[in-house]
């Protein structure tokens, strides 16, 4: 297989610079004096590979942590930004939303773990298991007014 042009090539750090900063490939070949298709090609191929590289270190470094889950969780959020941001620069708004979701996640998590994000109390009957609550919900469903009475009433059947 014939070597990368771009990666045999004398400025290839600064390449690589351009392509991750989402310099367009268009922009890439007048600046450096490289094939287009060169260009796209190297940054299919060897970009995207460094960054899943990069992706899976990050992810790996979390996944070993002797830190608190909490600080892992921070971690996650720190990466997806950086991920995000990235996305956004090369104009891949696909990736950057769907990274966008994904730090939505995160933060709600990170926010339920450290209390910032309160949960409503709720508690759930099952009044459908008890004959006596439907029977008397039956009775009542013409008076709205007061269903404190049916309420009750179940709660005394689960007891």
């Amino acid at each position: 297989m014939k070597e990368c042009s771009i990666c045999s090539h004398k400025d290839v750090a600064e390449i690589d610079k351009a392509l991750l900063d989402g310099i367009s490939v268009r922009e890439i070949e007048k600046r450096f004096a490289v094939g287009r298709a060169s260009a796209s090609r190297h940054k299919r191929s060897h970009i995207a590979a460094e960054r899943f590289e990069a992706i899976e270190t990050a992810i790996e470094n979390i996944q070993r942590s002797d830190e608190p889950v909490v600080e892992q969780v921070k971690d996650v959020c720190a990466l997806l930004r950086r991920l995000i941001a990235r996305a956004q620069q090369s104009g891949n708004l696909s990736i950057a939303n769907q990274g966008l979701k994904n730090l939505t996640a995160a933060l709600e998590t990170l926010a339920r773990m450290t209390g910032e994000l309160e949960q409503p109390a709720t508690t759930i009957f099952n009044f459908a298991m008890c004959d006596s609550f439907r029977r008397k919900a039956e009775a009542h469903r013409a008076q709205t007014i007061d269903v404190q009475p049916v309420v009750e009433a179940g709660k005394e059947e689960i007891q």
